[in-house]
């Protein structure tokens, strides 16, 4: 073979490799712009940038949302003929990202069966918690420290003032005690079911210092004074709550079932 049939050889199979790296670039780019238009369909959620990684014969898309969350799928099939499928990590850690409102932004789960698993995942806050995941019921943290981590947030949700810190103690197989410290200054006596969340104990005082909380983040202005005293009725208290600025206290119901509380602005 003379030398110009070697370069014109090497040139054919360059040819060649670059018109396969082609196709693959639009076949991707393609698959890219399928996955965004059906998260948005399926999630009502806009895209930033999708990675995409080929493995075996599907794809595994890693998803960068416009509201700072990811998730991950599977695309198997053709351009033209395909499905997407959202991945059990992906899918657990989005529902721990809404239900936190802080993103998890990474889930490693074992299945434990056609309707189980367990696992760990990351927050963004570089916290780690443990879950049993359940198809029907959900996820629940596994262990005291992943049950804190948690709650603390919930509560600092809630409040609208941060809980710094959390001391549980076990009552019962899923119950603990807790006091939960609050950057105001506040402790806050608690119960937390492992499987239900956090709820205050039925005391009026510990009851008022949430609401006081509570308004102070929806006004944003500070509760000058508070009081409060129950009713002839089990768990229901009557109270005054006085917002700076504003002359006159407003009345205030409030009720407690055991379990769970609420209140609200009463004539």
């Amino acid at each position: 073979m003379t030398k110009q049939a070697t370069i014109y050889g090497i040139i054919f199979i360059l040819s060649i490799f670059l018109l396969g790296c082609e196709k693959s670039e639009e076949k991707e780019r393609e698959i890219r712009r399928i996955v965004a238009k059906e998260v948005l369909k399926r999630f009502n959620q806009k895209v930033d940038s999708i990675g995409i990684e080929p493995e075996n014969d599907h794809y595994i898309a890693t998803v960068k949302l416009q509201n700072g969350t990811n998730m991950q799928v599977v695309f198997t099939g053709t351009p033209e003929k395909f499905q997407i499928i959202e991945t059990l990590n992906s899918e657990v850690a989005r529902n721990i990202s809404g239900m936190l409102h802080t993103n998890c932004v990474s889930m490693s789960l074992e299945q434990l069966d056609s309707l189980t698993a367990q696992g760990t995942g990351t927050l963004e806050t570089g916290e780690k918690i443990n879950i049993f995941y359940d198809k029907n019921l959900g996820w629940y943290p596994t262990d005291i420290s992943s049950l804190g981590v948690i709650s603390k947030i919930q509560i600092s949700n809630s409040t609208g003032v941060q809980c710094t810190d959390l001391q549980l103690d076990l009552a019962d197989s899923v119950m603990y005690n807790g006091q939960a410290i609050m950057a105001s200054g506040d402790t806050l006596v608690v119960m937390v079911n492992q499987k239900r969340g956090w709820f205050p104990v039925n005391e009026i005082n510990n009851l008022l210092k949430i609401i006081r909380m509570q308004v102070e983040k929806q006004t944003h202005k500070k509760v000058t004074e508070i009081l409060g005293e129950p009713t002839d009725l089990k768990g229901q208290y009557t109270g005054l709550i006085r917002v700076a600025d504003e002359k006159e206290p407003a009345k205030i119901s409030i009720t407690h079932n055991g379990t769970g509380f609420n209140w609200g602005f009463s004539e």
